[in-house]
């Protein structure tokens, strides 16, 4: 709970302490001599979680929700500050977010594809499955083709 709502940008401020009692918890289970996951484990898939949450609702925001006040305090207040690359011609369409041609297809088909598996692919592995563990692994790669494409 606490990783998904650290996902959500202002729930995080909620998300952050409710991450960090589950993790004391898992701790104490440790010292107790519970058998338990690695920490290293459960960091990697909240993190993961947190990216594929972070990556869904920002992508969402460009695609149908570009006029409204808080895509333009965090979308555009991060893209003026951080990432002007991508701030070129911003909203600048008649359907407003990315205006690069084709773009859009492509961010419906990443929120469809690639950030749904990526939250899956971390459940998967927070639950110690092997599909999991492939899954993050394939989602990894899609992220790098992403960034190429």
């Amino acid at each position: 709970v606490g990783a998904a709502l650290m996902g959500m940008w202002a729930p995080g401020l909620i998300g952050f302490p409710i991450f960090m009692r589950g993790v004391w918890l898992q701790r104490q289970a440790l010292r107790a001599g519970y058998s338990v996951r690695p920490m290293i484990v459960t960091l990697i898939g909240y993190l993961v979680l947190i990216d594929g949450m972070l990556n869904s609702l920002g992508w969402a925001l460009d695609l149908v929700a570009n006029h409204t006040l808080i895509n333009r305090v965090l979308m555009v207040g991060w893209g003026a500050m951080f990432d002007a690359g991508y701030f070129w011609h911003y909203n600048e369409l008649w359907m407003g977010g990315a205006a690069g041609p084709g773009e859009k297809s492509m961010v419906f088909g990443m929120i469809l594809t690639v950030f749904a598996m990526r939250c899956a692919a971390a459940i998967g592995f927070l639950q110690m499955k092997r599909w999991g563990h492939q899954w993050m692994i394939i989602t990894c790669w899609m992220g790098v083709l992403i960034w190429c494409l």
